[in-house]
């Protein structure tokens, strides 16, 4: 088990879930690029971990999500006099409406939690093949499932916590599948309902497009709060 410090910041700024990509430019240009955590790019071309700044819609609403070293690097932004964004045309004068601290424990236990996805990416070139030459359906939430395993041993190892124990994960429903333009390229994203034993907390995301809006993970205890303030 690893407690893990993170950052929720809620801003006074509507979005769509396809302006996260134009809100994520934005942000980073105000910080002038000087912090690869805001857009995990470094001279030699893309980070590839764990995003520690992931840009959301909470509550109909663009928000920061910082972990670990992500809330050091929060203050960057915060340093700017400038407190406008250009996204696209427009620009967006912008306060922050909330500002909530979390520590969470994060880990592989005995139990298991319940949790539902939304707009998850699983699929790579290799697996989408597979996945569409396959007509078995389990065969199929097979596929599936092993990349959710992937993406949650990915989370917890990059979160720090020790991995020697077994990760379990089930499918337990799939409520939509869509499909999406992802970084100019139609994939096939999911919004569905899974269990496992890896804690992880309330938006969070796993998988794809982690930084910008895609797969976005929500306890099932908390759904029906969540609902409420419109997290999608």
């Amino acid at each position: 088990m690893k407690s893990i410090k993170f950052v929720i910041v809620q801003f006074n700024l509507p979005v769509r879930i396809e302006d996260l990509p134009m809100f994520r430019g934005a942000v980073i240009e105000t910080t002038q690029r000087k912090n690869d955590l805001f857009h995990n790019h470094g001279e030699s071309g893309v980070i590839y971990r764990y995003p520690r700044i992931q840009y959301k819609k909470i509550r109909g609403k663009a928000a920061l999500m910082c972990f670990q070293e992500g809330t050091e690097a929060i203050h960057d932004f915060f340093s700017q006099t400038d407190w406008s964004l250009r996204m696209g045309e427009q620009e967006h004068e912008i306060k922050v409406e909330e500002i909530k601290a979390h520590h969470y424990n994060i880990g592989i236990w005995e139990n298991r939690f319940d949790y539902r996805i939304t707009n998850w990416l699983p699929l790579n070139q290799e697996n989408y093949q597979k996945y569409h030459q396959t007509v078995n359906l389990s065969e199929k939430i097979v596929i599936l499932e092993k990349a959710l395993l992937g993406n949650l041993l990915t989370f917890t190892q990059e979160m720090g916590v020790e991995t020697s124990k077994k990760i379990t994960a089930v499918i337990t429903r799939i409520d939509r599948e869509k499909v999406v333009q992802y970084h100019g390229q139609l994939m096939q994203s999911y919004d569905m309902h899974f269990a496992t034993n890896v804690s992880i907390p309330n938006y969070a995301s796993l998988g794809k497009g982690g930084s910008i809006g895609y797969g976005v993970v929500f306890k099932e205890k908390n759904l029906e709060r969540g609902k409420k303030y419109n997290y999608l």
